[in-house]
């Protein structure tokens, strides 16, 4: 085994530690990866983590400064970091005050969101370069129910329970597969014809002896959905944000003050209470008709 590979296991086995949600500990796995192959290009071949000193931490940053990566994105490389160095028992290390995102000069980035949620006719569109049954009963399930990518692959174990309470005007259906931190949580339905013919597709696929993604695993079938989203110019992440937004108008519409608004839609979507803020900076964005010269965010292109 090579000395990248021990540190990698290394690096990775504190992080698996430190737990988290699925997608947290996938992305914190990929980036040990890369950060490993950056410190040896770098020129700190290290063997364990106790030997990352400041100066590869800050040769590092530099690195991805100089690679074009954004302040948010090298915030949340930072915090892999020290999460993998408390997990290794270098708490202190940790909190150096030189490795504060103030002395790296990546402080103060936005949380506000990039991605825009689709009109009505750019969904319709987005279901129509989806010609695959189950990619398309997986981008509805991410529109009318608000799912992760997670949450809808994995739904086949919940889709009956799903029509069974649609069918007799249940408003919340209890989303528990694939959930951030495997917290469930109810998540209101906005618009019950739409919901209930997301969750019929699904069954549809399922009675026709497929998969909603055509992978044995969560892991293959997340990457298999990635990729064919990719392909196809489409942020399935996006449709959460209408499903987001319609959450936020019909909540004012109830006569919900706007933060409180912001605040249920949280709720809504597994981010839990106290998120109002976050959920505005986040899916408070407002498509608008794009020309042709300035293509709609959420197709990527």
């Amino acid at each position: 085994m090579s000395v990248k590979t021990k540190l990698k296991n290394q690096m990775r086995e504190a992080s698996d530690r430190a737990g988290g949600s699925y997608a947290t500990r996938r992305a914190r796995n990929g980036f040990i990866g890369m950060l490993v192959t950056t410190l040896f290009l770098l020129g700190f071949p290290v063997t364990s983590v106790n030997q990352i000193g400041v100066r590869a931490i800050k040769a590092f940053i530099d690195f991805r400064k100089k690679a074009g990566k954004n302040t948010r994105t090298i915030q949340n490389d930072m915090s892999f970091i020290k999460t993998i160095f408390r997990r290794s028992g270098r708490e202190q290390f940790a909190r150096e005050p030189l490795l504060t995102n103030e002395a790296l000069g990546i402080s103060g980035a936005s949380r506000r969101g990039t991605k825009q949620a689709p009109t009505d006719d750019e969904y319709d569109a987005i279901l129509e370069r989806a010609k695959d049954e189950g990619l398309r009963a997986l981008l509805m399930l991410c529109r009318w129910l608000g799912l992760r990518e997670q949450e809808a692959i994995l739904s086949f174990r919940s889709l009956k329970e799903w029509e069974k309470t649609l069918r007799t005007g249940g408003t919340h259906i209890l989303v528990i597969w694939g959930t951030k931190g495997g917290r469930p949580r109810h998540a209101r339905i906005f618009n019950m014809e739409r919901s209930l013919r997301a969750v019929q597709c699904a069954l549809g696929v399922l009675a026709s002896g497929r998969r909603l993604a055509p992978k044995t695993n969560l892991k293959s079938a997340v990457k298999w959905f990635d990729n064919a989203t990719h392909r196809r110019k489409i942020r399935g992440h996006a449709l959460r944000y209408a499903y987001a937004q319609d959450a936020v108008d019909i909540m004012k519409a109830d006569g919900h003050t706007e933060s409180e608004a912001y605040a249920l839609a949280g709720m809504y979507l597994g981010h839990g209470d106290g998120r109002g803020r976050m959920i505005k900076l986040v899916y408070g964005t407002r498509s608008t008709t794009p020309s042709p010269a300035n293509p709609p965010l959420f197709l990527g292109g």
